[in-house]
């Protein structure tokens, strides 16, 4: 049930926001990477926009060069039809992007049993060892 309204959402909108939590590691920024993949394959518009820098340890993974950080998603107006936020348990750990997200669609896709269920559409899997 929770994928179909996922995927519905993903098919009748076109620009789409992808942010992780603070202090990304693999998991984070895999997931971002892979799932913009997924939407620019659709035909999709996705911006990948994070709180933080790709740390040194994946600057190896392909794509990764587009993940925008620090105060870079300030200079402009940002514009997308639905948020999916990774890897994150609660909105705050997104650090300054909640801000870009805070009146939008929200999609939250994770795996922390700590998860708080922000966002309109949650999709939690405690038995996950990754939310990729």
């Amino acid at each position: 049930m929770i994928r179909q309204q996922i995927l519905k959402i993903i098919a009748s909108h076109n620009r789409f926001l992808i942010a992780g939590h603070i202090h990304p590691e693999g998991d984070s920024i895999g997931s971002q990477l892979a799932l913009a993949n997924l939407l620019g394959k659709m035909g999709k518009s996705v911006r990948i926009i994070n709180a933080d820098n790709v740390p040194k340890n994946l600057k190896f993974l392909p794509g990764q060069g587009r993940i925008e950080t620090g105060l870079d998603f300030r200079k402009e107006q940002i514009e997308f039809d639905a948020a999916i936020v990774l890897d994150s348990p609660v909105l705050e750990r997104i650090g300054k992007v909640r801000e870009l997200i805070k009146n939008a669609y929200i999609i939250n896709i994770d795996h922390h049993v700590s998860n708080e269920r922000f966002g309109h559409i949650n999709w939690t899997d405690h038995k996950a060892s990754a939310a990729g």
